[in-house]
């Protein structure tokens, strides 16, 4: 997602950054790059995009070059870049989606323009008129402190028990070595 103009050296490491880490995903014969761009120009992405694809090929993978999509109604904008490495020929496809829509968002205020929509009237707000005047709540009353009918009884349960020693971890059948220690009830 570019969405800093490409003026900022962030935006533009960025997206070398994404080109540099597909490789490392998988050994692949097809690659996909796909830029979100929300900028008003995302001519200046896709020469980025062009020289970062000549001039940033992880070591071991050498540009060979580059291929123009052909742009066909509204789809991305892009290019194919080929590459060689030990494992054969890589192409990774370079997509540039334009969410600015920068020209679409201009011809709809342009349309807009020639069709104005008619004035309203805003009707005036009558003032918020209450049925019954507020009323003060009384103040609250101390309730007397809970009395116990009879005193607190101790519970019924055997007193508890203290734990003996015994070993947390042992040897496993078929092993040479045990790890045993002991826990005295005062550390409990």
């Amino acid at each position: 997602m570019v969405r800093k103009p490409m003026t900022h050296e962030a935006a533009r490491n960025d997206l070398t950054l994404h080109f540099k880490k597909l490789f490392a995903y998988a050994n692949c014969k097809e690659y996909f790059h796909v830029s979100y761009v929300m900028t008003p120009n995302s001519g200046l992405v896709l020469e980025h995009l062009n020289a970062a694809a000549r001039d940033c090929a992880p070591s071991g993978i050498d540009f060979l070059e580059i291929e123009p999509l052909s742009v066909e109604d509204s789809g991305p904008q892009g290019f194919s870049a080929v590459f060689r490495s030990e494992t054969g020929e890589r192409r990774v496809h370079f997509l540039v989606l334009d969410l600015h829509q920068g020209l679409e968002k201009n011809a709809a205020i342009e349309a807009q323009s020639l069709r104005p929509k008619p004035a309203t009237t805003i009707a005036k707000k009558r003032p918020l008129q209450r049925k019954r005047p507020l009323q003060r709540k009384r103040p609250l009353q101390r309730k007397r402190p809970l009395q116990r009918s009879r005193p607190l009884q101790r519970s019924r349960l055997p007193p508890r028990k203290a734990k003996s020693a015994s070993p947390v971890r042992q040897a496993k059948p078929g092993c040479s070595e045990s790890i045993n220690f002991y826990i005295s009830p005062e550390q409990l």
